[in-house]
């Protein structure tokens, strides 16, 4: 078992179910914008586009040089 996972890792599998992942985030807001004005389509796309970014940039580490 533990070497299955070593090849999953090794083989990038887990990297489908982070994009998996964040288009289930992008359901949650909704199938339709709710916006009829075009510029306030804009906005609230560039709003939800916002919101995934911040959640992804939580759920990732930071990685800092140690020299």
């Amino acid at each position: 078992m533990e070497q299955r996972l070593d090849l999953e890792k090794w083989a990038g599998y887990y990297i489908p179910s982070r994009v998996e992942a964040q288009m289930n985030r992008l359901k949650l807001f909704g199938d339709q914008i709710m916006s009829l004005d075009p510029d306030r389509q804009t906005a609230e796309i560039q709003i939800r586009i916002a919101i995934m970014n911040r959640c992804s940039a939580l759920g990732r580490a930071e990685i800092e040089a140690i020299a």
